[in-house]
């Protein structure tokens, strides 16, 4: 038996593995270990939900356009904007990606969300968040600027009561929050690292050949 000199090891090529084999392997169905079962959407279905019909609610109102409520969310990777009645129905929504250039990428939102509103909306506040709320805050003239956190506590507390424990995954951090009674008690989140980011995720999905948008959480929620 012959031993490898010093540094050779260190010298010898990596193992190259194809893609195609390591994206089929990941798309397999194993079981390692004890595996809780796959996660279930909320019972009221409410995220899945398509907008709701602006033509049929108008006419309900006699032609006064509907009040509304704009929800901005400008992050590192992708601009969300959500517009919503008073009983928190979506009259329409839009996701884009930010590219480097959040107020292009706002504007272009907005402009899309005005061809789907039209002037059959009344928008009678506006909040943004995310780690561009500050700026697009003061571009829209939103009347809130919400954190992350709190936007992100709102939303699963409205979604489900009983919720207490939130793992986010953001274009350049993630966050844990921990909730009592929607409250929230304690949040941590990685600051100097971009692994398990949704950048990270992103570039990844993109060489394994997953959309990002329409496999990903499909793959994730029924792993």
């Amino acid at each position: 038996m012959t031993l490898p000199g010093p540094g050779e090891a260190a010298r010898r090529a990596p193992v190259q593995i194809p893609l195609g084999v390591l994206a089929g392997y990941l798309r397999q169905k194993r079981m390692v270990g004890h595996r809780l079962p796959p996660l279930a959407p909320p019972s009221n279905g409410r995220p899945h939900e398509p907008p709701c019909d602006l033509e049929a609610m108008v006419a309900a109102r006699g032609g006064q356009p509907v009040d509304a409520y704009l929800g901005l969310d400008v992050g590192s990777i992708s601009t969300k904007i959500a517009v919503i009645d008073a009983e928190n129905r979506v009259l329409a929504k839009v996701y884009l990606m930010t590219a480097g250039r959040p107020l292009e990428a706002v504007q272009r939102a907005l402009r899309e969300i005005r061809q789907q509103v039209g002037n059959r909306v009344r928008i009678r506040g506006a909040a943004t968040t995310g780690s561009g709320r500050y700026l697009t805050g003061e571009f829209i003239g939103a009347d809130l600027v919400i954190n992350e956190i709190t936007a992100q506590a709102t939303a699963a507390a409205l979604l489900d009561p009983e919720v207490d424990t939130i793992f986010e995954i953001g274009g350049q951090d993630s966050k844990y929050i921990s909730l009592d009674r929607g409250v929230v008690v304690d949040f941590e989140m990685n600051h100097a690292c971009a692994a398990g980011t949704g950048s990270f995720l992103e570039e990844q999905a993109e060489r394994l050949g997953i959309n990002i948008q329409e496999q990903f959480a499909e793959l994730a929620l029924g792993s």
